[in-house]
């Protein structure tokens, strides 16, 4: 006997469930094919996947193990779904889905797109704006090929490969009238008890800030700074054309890179190792020059 789709899907369903009854009314089944396919998958894998007891069902750390495998599987299974689709349509796939981390859009402005239109004129591109932690999710079941954060991804899951792509850094914001304004940079103590404007995802330091304003609305952050009714904790990128503002970097600098970030163990059409080169050709002939990271072929 081997493993089938339809054990992983009833194995998950009392994983989440917690029990057969409440899986098998999720999945309207009866509790009898429930059982079976778990005690099929045992006596096949001859490990104890879930520890049975009045409260229901716990697993075991083999079970905990093959859920995450299968976490794995059923990234890899669905993202291997619509490259077939497109393969028998079309013969070939250049799809490419690419998801932008809210502080990344400006990495990516139309002068780019339409640069990558006129290299690789085959590959369709679709770009989403999407939080760095949803990312995490979405490069896992396959739904976008790659993502651009500034999040170090790859140390934090061994699926994950990344390379930097941008340089940029952590930037202190406030009105022009500051008396701030008027240093070459900030410390934290300059600004611990400033009110704080941040995106609306992780602070980039673990500071004790004072945090009165998050959001994804860069505009708003922007109004707020200039007329003195909040100070700002920003990436550099985001921020490079703000001229009503007072920008200052933080000493030491707060120094990090933009990063393109992928799923190596999911399959991906050719246009990902295009898009990739693409990306690292584009900023380098703007002058744009970061450490040279070895991608090898079976990585994307």
């Amino acid at each position: 006997m081997t493993v089938t789709l339809k054990q992983i899907e009833f194995y998950e369903a009392v994983c989440q469930a917690g029990n057969v009854t409440a899986a098998a009314q999720q999945l309207y089944v009866s509790r009898s094919v429930i059982s079976r396919a778990i005690q099929e998958l045992e006596d096949e894998l001859d490990i104890q996947l879930f520890v049975r007891g009045r409260n229901g069902m716990e697993l075991t750390e083999y079970g905990k193990t093959l859920r995450n495998l299968l976490s794995q599987f059923k990234g890899f299974y669905s993202a291997l779904l619509p490259q077939i689709s497109s393969l028998k349509e079309t013969g070939e796939n250049h799809s490419l889905t690419v998801g932008l981390a809210i502080s990344c859009w400006n990495v990516f402005p139309l002068e780019m797109y339409e640069a990558l239109k006129k290299r690789h004129p085959h590959i369709k591109l679709s770009v989403l704006e999407i939080s760095s932690y949803d990312a995490i999710k979405r490069l896992n079941d396959g739904s976008i090929d790659i993502v651009l954060t500034p999040l170090d991804i790859k140390e934090r899951f061994n699926t994950m490969e990344s390379i930097n792509i941008y340089p940029t850094a952590n930037i202190f914001c406030t009105s022009l009238n500051d008396p701030l304004a008027q240093q070459d940079s900030v410390t934290f103590l300059d600004i611990r008890q400033r009110p704080i404007a941040a995106l609306n995802s992780k602070l980039p330091v673990d500071w004790p800030l004072q945090i009165r304003l998050c959001t994804n609305t860069s505009s708003l952050i922007r109004e707020a700074v200039s007329k003195g009714i909040l100070c700002a904790l920003l990436p550099q990128n985001l921020v490079r054309d703000w001229d009503d503002v007072a920008v200052l970097p933080f000493n030491p600098p707060q120094n990090h890179a933009i990063k393109a970030v992928w799923n190596k163990n999911l399959p991906h059409s050719s246009a990902l190792q295009e898009f990739v080169d693409f990306l690292l050709e584009y900023f380098a002939a703007q002058g744009i020059v970061l450490p040279e990271e070895k991608i090898e072929d079976d990585e994307i």
